[in-house]
């Protein structure tokens, strides 16, 4: 079974470039740097923001956006990748659906042979013979297959455009050509858990055990997203399904075949959290925003002379290393990694909301 961790930090350990960065970059965000040198370890490249689904919970494509979807020209991502020479992993997914991009084999390709680390999550709708093999052969290193911890009928009722037998089928004829193409490969889920699971936990293992039975290498697990620009366009009924940060928990507190990743925990480290320091989510016209649950609220361009380190960057730094957490952040699904609670306090800034210092722990971040 491919391992994630494994593959991620053997194909780094092959680049002393890349180990080099990633090394400077845990260190920056360990210290609590508020400038930083060490390129993002992680971009999150949005290749495009077009979707051929309509699931009730993406804010981007459930009829509340009004911004026109497009794609990220190959020369924009060449571009990219010329400005962040030092940055390994690629996610080349945001919010929408990667294998619409018709260049998305060149994308990866181009990865590659910079002996980058790529990754897709997708709805799992498109995966043709063709289509698939192309990206095993084009170098692809993780594949997610993106669906609920519900039932079948739940999944297709908010995943606008599912046929859920056909993506369970996908993923298994997946499993099959990576076999052949590319055995290091990882084939996967990442799989939304809403609140009410909790209180039901033996449902939980079955959606759960419905998954680890296809042969799957790893279980991406995250609650929906509470930050208010998620919360101010959901539909009423998933209001409900968030999991407040208070309420910490582990999500899957069972043994399976395949590893499972609580999302939550993989994105903090001495409780700060990873976004500011480490990453940049990179829109498909160029424009920056702050992280994956803020992309929406852009602050700046990948052309900018010090992108790494805009002023909403610094100030986002010296709040979690003062042991804070910014008011845009507040509600986000990965604060479930902070144990105890935090609470909103009178401040300077609009932008922060405190935690209390015994609520931090270090959690080690996983790479992806």
């Amino acid at each position: 079974m491919p391992s994630i961790n494994f593959n991620f930090l053997q194909q780094l350990a092959r680049n002393p470039r890349f180990a080099g960065n990633s090394a400077m970059n845990l260190m920056e965000i360990r210290a609590g740097k508020e400038q930083r040198k060490a390129d993002p370890t992680m971009l999150q490249i949005e290749v495009t923001s077009r979707c051929n689904f309509r699931c009730s919970y993406c804010i981007v494509h459930n009829g509340t956006e009004n911004e026109k979807p497009g794609d990220m020209s190959v020369d924009l991502f060449r571009h990219v990748l010329d400005r962040f020479p030092s940055s390994y992993y690629l996610q080349l997914h945001g919010q929408g659906e990667p294998l619409l991009h018709p260049k998305l084999e060149d994308m990866v390709a181009i990865a590659e042979k910079q002996s980058r680390f790529s990754s897709l999550v997708s709805n799992g709708s498109l995966w043709t013979e063709r289509k698939s093999k192309a990206l095993l052969s084009a170098g692809v290193d993780v594949i997610s297959i993106s669906l609920d911890l519900d039932s079948p009928e739940e999944m297709e009722a908010d995943r606008v455009g599912l046929k859920y037998l056909d993506v369970i089928r996908t993923i298994g004829k997946l499993i099959r050509w990576r076999d052949e193409i590319r055995p290091l490969t990882a084939v996967g889920v990442s799989a939304v858990f809403k609140r009410s699971l909790i209180d039901h936990p033996e449902l939980l293992k079955n959606h759960v055990k419905r998954l680890d039975d296809l042969g799957i290498d790893f279980l991406f697990v995250g609650p929906l997203a509470g930050t208010q620009s998620y919360r101010g366009r959901y539909p009423e009924q998933h209001l409900s399904e968030i999991i407040p940060p208070p309420d910490q928990r582990r999500l899957i507190p069972f043994a399976t075949h395949c590893t499972v990743y609580e999302t939550p925990a993989t994105n903090f480290v001495r409780g700060r959290c990873m976004w500011p320091w480490m990453a940049l989510y990179i829109n498909s016209d160029g424009t920056v925003s702050y992280c994956s649950n803020n992309h929406r609220v852009r602050v700046g361009h990948v052309d900018d002379p010090d992108v790494i380190n805009l002023a909403l960057h610094r100030e986002l730094r010296m709040k979690f290393a003062a042991g804070q957490i910014p008011k845009g952040c507040k509600g986000c699904q990965y604060l479930l990694a902070l144990s105890g609670s935090y609470e909103q306090e009178e401040a300077s800034s609009d932008l922060v909301t405190s935690i209390r210092p015994a609520g931090l722990r270090e959690v080690v971040a996983h790479p992806l």
